[in-house]
Parts: structure tokens; sequence; C-alpha cells
């Protein structure tokens, strides 16, 4: 099987917790020591800051199916997936961030058929 399409990323930016207050991590300011952090501030701070960045995909996979009966479905797909965006993804700050990224994947699936 081959696939591909548009991609829609969010770029969230990453807050950190500094005992009484969270604040969007800066590695320049000088309140954002190791010392000082204690912590993320959890996985949903700072989602409806996201920044939405276009993009595509192309995936190429394998599906093997069985048929153990005509109202149930068991499968397994594994393969290779690319996706690219109009612009560098920043996942950590002064580091060389990419636009391209790639994953290997494994799916199990099961259910009835109508």
């Amino acid at each position: 099987m081959i696939s591909a399409g548009p991609s829609i990323g969010l770029e969230a930016p990453y807050f950190v917790d500094l005992g009484r207050t969270a604040e969007q991590y800066d590695p320049n300011n000088p309140n954002h020591t190791r010392n000082q952090i204690l912590g993320n501030a959890g996985p949903f701070r700072g989602l409806f800051r996201s920044n939405v960045v276009l993009g595509g995909f192309a995936k190429v996979a394998l599906t093997f199916e069985t048929n153990s009966t005509k109202n149930k479905v068991f499968g397994i797909e594994t393969g290779f997936m690319i996706e690219t965006f109009t612009r560098e993804i920043e996942i950590i700050p002064l580091a060389t961030n990419q636009a391209t990224f790639t994953s290997a994947y494994l799916a199990v699936y099961f259910g009835k058929r109508k």
C-alpha cells in the first residue's frame, strides 16, 4: 500500500514549572536554569498557543489480514512514513531542528464486519 497527502502539525510551546509559576521555556532566561526548574508544567500547558504548520506525508506499508470468519477481521500493518513541513519545527531551542521527519510503525487492528 502506498499513500500520500496533506499533513497538519501543531507546534506547541514548552512550559516549565518554577514552583509558584509556570513559564514558557527560554534558554536565554537566567531564571530557567537546572536548579530553578522543578519539571515540566504538564502536557496540555500552552496547547492553545500552538502554531499550525502545514506539510505533506508519504507512506509505504504492508498489510497482512486474516479472515478467520466472515464477521470478524484481524490484521497487522507495518510500514515507513516520511513527513515534511513548510518550515523547520522547533523541538529543542538552540538545537539543529528539522522540517522532515521519518518513522517506522507497526499497527495491529481487529474488529467486526457488517
